[in-house]
């Protein structure tokens, strides 16, 4: 049986290479992102000495330690181009600007974004310059860390 587009559209996984970074309403572009993870406080596993009885228990899974979203390091890469310092003026300036909400949008082919990471609140705390090699001919990459509390996935309908 063939597949119809209707199938295609909204069975199949979505590809990853068509995203949309924004920081403070200002659509940014970025190469490669990474480090969206949600994490909440460990489960903590009680081993008991008994050497008749087998296996682990949970001991504290509702405690509020465990329900505390963790923040998360994000890494956002990107080619480093003439006379542009974005990244650099938001890491100098963030003593000023503290906290910036931040999106990044999954999209479709026609880049509407269907799934949503929204950041209440990003902080940059580290800019690396790209690794230089004389006998290399690669595109010079900078890298920023953003501090990221407060993630929620949204999906579009």
């Amino acid at each position: 049986m063939a597949l119809t587009k209707d199938d295609i559209i909204y069975k199949y996984p979505l590809p990853v290479y068509n995203y949309k970074v924004t920081v403070d309403s200002k659509e940014m572009a970025f190469s490669e992102v990474s480090g969206l993870d949600i994490t909440y406080g460990e489960v903590i596993l009680y081993k008991h000495g008994l050497s008749f009885m087998e296996g682990e228990f949970i001991q504290s899974i509702n405690s509020t330690e465990t329900q505390k979203q963790k923040p998360a390091t994000i890494t956002l890469r990107k080619g480093m181009i003439r006379g542009e310092d974005t990244l650099y003026q938001w890491i100098h300036n963030h003593w000023v600007n503290t906290v910036l909400p931040m999106t990044i949008s999954l999209c479709d082919e026609e880049g509407n974004p269907l799934i949503y990471w929204d950041i209440k609140r990003a902080v940059p705390v580290r800019l690396s310059a790209p690794a230089f090699n004389a006998e290399a001919n690669e595109v010079a990459i900078q890298s920023m860390e953003v501090f990221a509390k407060d993630i929620k996935i949204i999906y579009e309908k």
